[in-house]
């Protein structure tokens, strides 16, 4: 379990915490902000190809964070209204744009309540079975104009499992941990497609890759079956070329982008 999943984790409980792992982010980008450069670029013409096609006038963004993969300036000028959603909102991104009568900002767990639930599940007497129902239970909130509304979900879907993917939750889960995740990260995509029209950016494999190793070692972070994609490209994201991630090794990761 890796330093930053750690760190999320941790995060996802309080506002406040969200906003101490949105500062390391913003530390992790100034360090690498060169080598995330292209990802960072091929994420916005995504979203401006996007649309460029649908000419939404309602947007959700879900995983607004710092706009970093965002052409923002692009947005304001052909959305009429633009929702930023996130479990919580950098206090600098919320002060920019808090005037502009076409933002607007919605704090929301877009899981339905993954984190209320394990903060909830007693761990005394565990059953598998019953905690992959409440799951299921689970819904994604019903946002206004959903269904004539366009949606991109963006970076998110490998996040979405890491909660579960903390030590204590992963030992509780034991074998049963990727299809846990893999439910998670299904209904997300589900609740996607009740949109009119839905953009998807998501990593979906970590490349890591140690000194003296003949070959990378492969990582998935979608557990979920590879949904079915049009308009789809792939590229590579150096996300950590300096052993900060992981130490000792450099970790790229694989990065798809399309839509339901």
């Amino acid at each position: 379990m890796n330093s930053l999943k750690r760190l999320f984790t941790r995060c996802l409980f309080s506002k406040h915490a969200a906003r101490v792992y949105q500062r390391g982010i913003a530390r992790r980008y100034a360090d690498q902000a060169e080598r995330w450069a292209e990802h960072l670029h091929r994420s916005q013409l995504v979203v401006q190809e996007f649309v460029n096609r649908h000419h939404p006038r309602v947007l959700y963004i879900l995983g607004s964070g710092w706009l970093l993969d965002l052409p923002m300036d692009f947005l304001l000028q052909n959305v009429p209204e633009l929702h930023l959603l996130d479990i919580a909102h950098p206090r600098s991104i919320y002060a920019r744009y808090k005037k502009n009568p076409a933002v607007h900002f919605e704090t929301i767990d877009v899981t339905g309540g993954l984190i209320d639930l394990l903060r909830n599940t007693p761990r005394e007497g565990f059953q598998t079975q019953r905690f992959l129902d409440d799951i299921r239970t689970l819904t994604p909130p019903a946002l206004y104009n959903q269904r004539s509304a366009a949606v991109i979900s963006l970076n998110l879907l490998s996040q979405l499992a890491y909660p579960l993917l903390s030590e204590a939750n992963a030992a509780l889960l034991g074998d049963d941990l990727d299809k846990v995740c893999a439910v998670i990260q299904q209904q997300h995509l589900d609740w996607l497609r009740e949109f009119k029209n839905t953009l998807l950016i998501f990593d979906f494999e970590e490349v890591r890759n140690m000194p003296r190793y003949i070959s990378p070692e492969l990582i998935p972070t979608v557990y979920t079956p590879f949904p079915p994609l049009s308009h789809k490209q792939e590229w590579i994201w150096l996300f950590d070329c300096n052993g900060s991630y992981i130490p000792n090794m450099t970790t790229h990761l694989r990065v798809a982008a399309g839509e339901l």
